[in-house]
């Protein structure tokens, strides 16, 4: 009788799908232990929503290519049931809030960023584990940074 040639090939392959196998855990590993994979967010956002926090101040500032608004100015938000209520730069001047995020949406915005592979770097508040510093690989006319800092959480 031949011996089947199979079983040789199969312990040549072995070594192979091993190596491959224990590459794949460890890359796995690498992504969920990276801040800047969505598994990072989701799990800093889930402690930021057991926290249960709905009305806070902070103070936000962003970063864009080419901006006629406040960018690159401190903003003291105002938030309130989660919606920017009210938004001043520190000399007083109103800021339109329609478009200023809670730090829900920055969430949001990291993620996004995340799983389209366009977030260059997140930090995040070692306290409280919402996002403190927020970096993209964006366009030159795109927000390229965000920045929420001096959370105070309100009754």
């Amino acid at each position: 009788m031949t011996p089947c040639r199979c079983q040789g090939v199969y312990q040549i392959m072995r070594p192979t799908v091993q190596v491959t196998l224990a590459l794949a855990i460890t890359a796995i590993a690498v992504a969920c232990s990276s801040p800047t994979s969505p598994a990072s967010i989701l799990e800093y956002r889930a402690n930021w929503k057991a926290r249960g926090f709905t009305n806070y101040d902070y103070t936000y500032e962003f970063a864009a290519g080419f901006s006629n608004g406040p960018a690159g100015q401190p903003i003291r938000l105002q938030v309130r049931q989660d919606t920017v209520r009210s938004a001043k730069l520190f000399d007083g001047t109103p800021v339109s809030a329609g478009y200023l995020p809670t730090i829900d949406a920055l969430f949001e915005r990291a993620l996004a960023a995340a799983s389209a592979g366009s977030l260059k770097s997140i930090t995040f508040d070692p306290d409280l584990g919402y996002p403190t510093l927020i970096a993209y690989n964006a366009a030159p006319d795109a927000v390229q940074g965000e920045e929420a800092t001096a959370l105070q959480v309100q009754p």
